[in-house]
């Protein structure tokens, strides 16, 4: 996933930019600058925003139990 699709998944999850900057802890004038391109998307950066939008992108329900047995 790149980055660019990553902050549309984000938009549509928290509803707007802005609630997602807040979610994700950016100022909302930051969180507009690394989106826009007038700010240096740290590698770190990058990897948390792509991990919050497949954490977005996934239904609760698939999500693999770890330890549950089958009946």
């Amino acid at each position: 996933m790149d980055i660019q699709r990553a902050f549309q998944i984000i938009k549509i999850f928290y509803g707007s930019h802005s609630k997602a900057a807040s979610t994700l802890g950016f100022s909302r004038d930051h969180y507009r600058a690394l989106r826009n391109g007038r700010a240096h998307i740290p590698t770190r950066t990058a990897e948390y925003i792509i991990l919050k939008a497949q954490e977005a992108a996934t239904p609760a329900g698939d999500e693999p139990e770890e330890g549950r047995e089958s009946a």
